[in-house]
């Protein structure tokens, strides 16, 4: 969890276009996340998916807007995001996939292949 003696928010964060993940409810802090580059970095690593997020996460979105996040300024705690590889928003009720459906990752932020 955030130490108390730097900004800490809560962030839940969505890959772009994937109706079937739940989201990553993240802490983003000033100690930890100096920069945007360093967030992106850090959710790369988080979230993986090789479908989805092929180059890793290039981009942040706000997902109730869709308009780009260009600085760790602009993120509002228990706010949500969507994170892409490619400049391109794809506009989906992000909010509702928790409600409506469970993520089929047995682990929030991985991504597993399906096997039958």
């Amino acid at each position: 969890m955030c130490d108390l003696h730097f900004a800490c928010m809560q962030v839940r964060f969505y890959r772009n276009g994937d109706a079937h993940f739940a989201g990553l409810s993240y802490p983003v802090s000033a100690e930890r996340h100096r920069t945007l580059d360093a967030l992106l970095e850090d959710l790369t690593h988080t979230i993986i998916c090789d479908r989805t997020l092929p180059l890793g996460v290039r981009f942040l979105y706000a997902a109730d807007t869709g308009r780009r996040v260009m600085t760790l300024d602009q993120l509002k705690d228990g706010a949500s995001y969507v994170c892409s590889t490619r400049p391109q928003f794809r506009r989906i009720n992000y909010a509702r996939i928790c409600v409506d459906r469970p993520s089929r990752s047995p682990q929030v932020g991985v991504c597993t292949s399906e096997t039958t």
